[in-house]
């Protein structure tokens, strides 16, 4: 298994770190004899509680700086097994500092796994993305099918099912909208059916819309899920090996246009899905268009190293899934499931954790970057070879084979990059973190430091940018997270003291309607302390060298990354210890910038007067005269 975070994400550009987290417990065909377990990362010590609030269980975590916590979460308080069923069995994850969350559903050989989005980039509008059901053992617990989880009370929800959806009684029909009201922590479970089975039938294009009306609407939010139960993929044959599917979905507001579909190596073929999410979406497929509907998917194989460059006039969805080993020629491993993020949504620091666990025996990464960066890329310090995408030469990819534990990728620009895992009858694989923006309000900063270290420095102000798409906005509200506020577009702001602040923004749009009176985008933004520079110096005469010392101060939790010199001229010197021979006498002014590990700087200036050397002269008297 390999699992993944990103690491220096403290923004709502909207990372997959944050301080809280909603998800949800899909059925599995082994019933109770499923386990799911959280992985929970972090780039810096942290503490922190999982609970299903509405089985008043709970525990709490630690997790220290780039290490991994493993918190066990009880299938009996957790799994829902039924459909169009609501349960309190939400499983809530908060953190004192930001985290990174995976989650992972196994048994046997039945097993998948999927980043969790923090709450705070939840949306109210999604597509559901799964599989055409096929069975293995005409099981009635094998489905395709989809989960809803709220955070706030009196969440209220219509449902468009692609397919019928299984009740009690009967099913709600395919394409007909019902609607359901979920209070914080309850979840709702839909599993397809066709024709009276289980059999083919496939959640997929099922659209999922929070309704939230009436004067006191107040945009609720949801998070979604969806796969299978137990599912083969790439052959009918119902004796081949299958697997279960389980993948968070992403907002419909933070789609992309731009995908690059690398095959997962060592396999003999992978199968791809791209799905639109607007009506009349013209979408490229290497060299061929293809015109969909909202909801509708055009279907495909990779193989070997055939490279697909992906591209669309609208927002679209795209899945990548492994097929079925046995009976199949899947080839190593069995079916799973990863939604690929755009390159238009990249990450420059990411941190793998690949795991044998679950009888994995070869593990993968998967990197797609531009070609005038693929030079910086590095894992594990490393260099990668890469080569062109054939039909988009301005990007390149790898497919790199890497063994269990930590792998940290870093490169100068940002990448999309996929972890996946293969032992015999058993797979894994999920994007490496995401950078979720929302396409029609987010925040945006206009400070030069942001954009690649993803915080800002203190003492130096703040220029928020609230950026739209196709609305006409009517105010603009601003919470800066320290009890100030602003209501212009483009506010300035300085915080009085480092630390991690949450911001909120609101844009309130012209001509609503209950939930959609605004758009809001939130940013978890790290304010870093700067170092405090200094330097001692033992000041010399001319033609000796005079030496300067570095002793710069910066609080516990950062460091210095360089020091630069200025030695009164000649050009810049750089270490934390440095030093000139002067020629001439006089006064010299000295510069000594210290750069920290988040890009902060500080510079201490100071007037030094080098003397001229002594001359020592001897005489003689003629002491005999």
């Amino acid at each position: 298994m390999a699992l993944f975070f990103a690491i220096s994400l403290n923004g709502q550009d909207n990372s997959n770190k944050g301080t809280d987290f909603w998800l949800g417990f899909m059925d599995h065909i082994e019933g109770n004899d499923a386990n799911m377990y959280l992985y929970i990362t972090s780039d810096t010590n942290a503490k922190g509680t999982v609970s299903i609030p509405g089985q008043s269980w709970s525990t709490t975590y630690t997790v220290t700086k780039n290490s991994m916590t493993l918190v066990t979460v009880p299938t009996n308080n957790s799994r829902v097994a039924c459909s169009d069923c609501i349960e309190a069995k939400g499983i809530h994850v908060t953190s004192d500092l930001p985290v990174v969350v995976y989650s992972h559903i196994y048994e046997t050989y039945k097993s998948d796994a999927t980043l969790v989005l923090p709450t705070a980039t939840a949306g109210k509008e999604y597509y559901c993305m799964s599989y055409k059901q096929v069975q293995q053992r005409n099981d009635p617990n094998e489905s395709s099918q989809f989960m809803i989880v709220a955070s706030q009370d009196n969440t209220k929800v219509n449902i468009t099912p692609s397919c019928d959806i299984l009740k009690s009684s009967g099913v709600h029909a395919a394409d007909q909208t019902y609607s359901i009201t979920l209070d914080e922590g309850e979840v709702y479970q839909g599993k397809g059916r066709l024709n009276g089975s289980y059999a083919d039938a496939d959640v997929t294009g099922t659209f999922i819309e929070v309704i939230d009306t009436g004067k006191t609407a107040s945009c609720k939010v949801v998070s979604v899920f969806s796969g299978s139960s137990n599912s083969m993929i790439g052959c009918t044959n119902n004796r081949a090996s299958s697997d279960i599917l389980f993948e968070q979905m992403f907002p419909k507001s933070s789609l992309g246009n731009r995908f690059i579909v690398v095959p997962s190596k060592d396999k003999t073929s992978d199968i791809v899905r791209v799905m639109a999410v607007e009506d009349g979406s013209v979408v490229r497929v290497g060299s061929t268009n293809h015109t969909l509907n909202a909801g509708r998917f055009y279907e495909f194989t990779v193989s070997g190293s055939q490279v697909i460059y992906i591209r669309s006039s609208k927002p679209i969805m795209v899945a990548q899934y492994h097929t079925s080993q046995l009976r199949c020629g899947g080839g190593y491993g069995d079916p799973s499931m990863i939604m690929l993020t755009p390159i238009e949504q990249t990450l420059e620091d990411i941190v793998v954790y690949s795991a044998s666990r679950q009888a994995i025996t070869k593990n993968f990464i998967n990197v797609v970057i531009p070609t005038s960066a693929a030079s910086s890329f590095r894992i594990d310090g490393n260099a990668v070879t890469f080569a062109q995408v054939p039909s988009y030469t301005a990007y390149s990819y790898a497919q790199i084979s890497v063994s269990s534990g930590n792998h940290r990728m870093t490169a100068d620009v940002g990448f999309n990059a996929i972890a996946y895992g293969f032992g015999a009858y058993e797979s894994y694989g999920y994007a490496a973190g995401a950078n979720i923006k929302n396409r029609s309000v987010y925040i945006d900063l206009g400070n030069t430091n942001y954009e690649k270290d993803l915080g800002v420095c203190d003492g130096e102000q703040v220029t928020f940018q609230g950026k739209v798409t196709n609305l006409t906005i009517t105010k603009w509200e601003w919470d800066f997270g320290d009890g100030k506020s602003s209501n212009v577009q483009n506010p300035k702001h300085d915080y009085a003291k480092p630390g991690v602040y949450t911001v909120i923004m609101k844009a309130h749009k012209q001509n609503s309607n209950g939930c959609s009176s605004f758009d809001s985008s939130v940013l978890e933004l790290s304010i870093f302390t700067s170092p405090t520079a200094n330097f001692s110096y033992t000041a010399g005469f001319t033609g000796d060298a005079t030496l300067f010392s570095d002793s710069t101060k910066i609080d516990s939790g950062y460091s210095i990354k360089a020091n630069i010199w200025n030695l009164g001229g000649g050009g810049a010197l750089f270490g934390s210890n440095v030093s000139k021979t002067f020629t001439d006498t006089g006064w010299y002014t000295i510069t000594n910038q210290a750069v920290s590990n988040n890009n902060c700087r500080n510079t201490a200036t100071k007037k030094i007067f080098i003397n001229p050397k002594p001359e020592v002269k001897f005489g003689f008297e003629n002491l005999c005269s």
